[in-house]
């Protein structure tokens, strides 16, 4: 099993250490068969670490010799990433499509945005969401999924004027999982945007709702068509928990979710129809 993480560096997750420099000037030394050593011979972490900093480090990091050693990091840390959150273990599937480095990447810095939730016993604290932030920049679909949690999270105090921004900013971040990972993608931008629609219902905006619910009935139909060869992507999306985890309501199946949701929508506007009054409908939960 690789070394994946040291809880010790949370909080200089990206401040270079001496034994960093001391790494850094080694590998400026070396030949490119001893640099391909001296990367495998390091803590995932450290290197991640000095990638950031050092553009030369993290171009040699995508080199082709090394495609298949972050690959077998990325499927190991199915194994880390679900020990953390105390579900049944598993190994991520390939994802040859996908940069490796930035896959381990990702993987290191959603993994130190949970282990600072944990020390820190609080739900998107500062600590965690800047590790959030940082690791969907890798393209961690773990970190775009928990962006989303944060996201929901900020809606429930949010005003109207707060909530219009923070809907697209839900919608832009759910966006950022296609087309890689298939049905399950699809399933969560469907997800964000039917929020969005109700949202523009509650507040008689029945015109962008009726642009939103289309956009929402595209996503699902998107995850319908693609949802057989989206296996794999889902078991890496959701850890091995599969598609309920993509979704507020927990629907297993993208027939499941666009049912209820045309029906849910149908209901909504005949009220609107009905009563015309201010009254608001209760949003998804």
């Amino acid at each position: 099993m690789y070394k994946f993480f040291d809880f010790k560096t949370l909080n200089k997750s990206l401040k270079l250490t001496d034994q960093d420099t001391l790494f850094i000037y080694m590998f400026h030394q070396a030949n490119d068969e001893e640099k391909l050593k001296l990367i495998k011979n390091q803590n995932i972490e450290t290197i991640a670490r000095i990638a950031y900093h050092i553009q030369e480090i993290e171009t040699f990091c995508n080199r082709s010799e090394l495609k298949e050693y972050w690959g077998k990091i990325w499927c190991a840390y199915g194994v880390a990433l679900s020990q953390q959150k105390d579900i049944p273990l598993m190994l991520f599937y390939s994802h040859d499509q996908l940069n490796q480095f930035n896959l381990v990447r990702g993987a290191y810095f959603y993994h130190l945005s949970q282990e600072a939730r944990k020390s820190m016993k609080q739900e998107f604290g500062f600590s965690e969401i800047e590790s959030v932030r940082m690791a969907i920049q890798y393209g961690s679909v773990h970190a775009i999924q928990r962006y989303n949690d944060y996201l929901y999270h900020k809606l429930e105090q949010a005003n109207p004027e707060e909530a219009a921004a923070l809907y697209q900013e839900l919608i832009a971040n759910s966006k950022l999982m296609l087309p890689h990972y298939g049905s399950y993608g699809y399933m969560v931008l469907a997800d964000a945007i039917g929020h969005y629609c109700i949202w523009l219902l509650n507040h008689q905006d029945v015109v962008k709702a009726e642009t939103e619910y289309k956009f929402a009935l595209e996503a699902l139909d998107n995850a319908e068509l693609l949802l057989n060869e989206s296996q794999y992507s889902i078991q890496n999306a959701s850890i091995g928990l599969g598609l309920k985890c993509s979704n507020s309501m927990g629907f297993e199946l993208p027939a499941q979710a666009k049912d209820f949701f045309v029906g849910y929508y149908e209901k909504s506007i005949a009220s609107l129809d009905n009563s015309k009054s201010s009254k608001s409908i209760n949003v998804l939960k």
